[in-house]
């Protein structure tokens, strides 16, 4: 499940890290296939479907950069 889309690889990162820290283990994926769009489309922090409940409580405590999504980026 997408728990999060940032615009850059260091914020993805951080929340990658950040769910790790809490067991929570979690995937960086670009949102297109051509790398030079990342910044513009962003890139998605994913989680297994059991942890999402877990991963957004805890990513919803964290301050995140403007422009950042980790609330519900459907």
């Amino acid at each position: 499940m997408v728990v999060a889309e940032v615009t850059n690889a260091a914020d993805a990162d951080f929340l990658k890290i950040s769910l790790a820290v809490h067991g929570i283990d979690a995937a960086v994926s670009a949102s297109s296939v051509i790398p030079s769009v990342d910044f513009v489309q962003g890139l998605r922090v994913t989680v297994r479907l059991s942890d999402e409940d877990a991963a957004r409580a805890i990513l919803g405590g964290l301050r995140v950069p403007p422009g950042s999504d980790v609330s519900d980026p459907t």
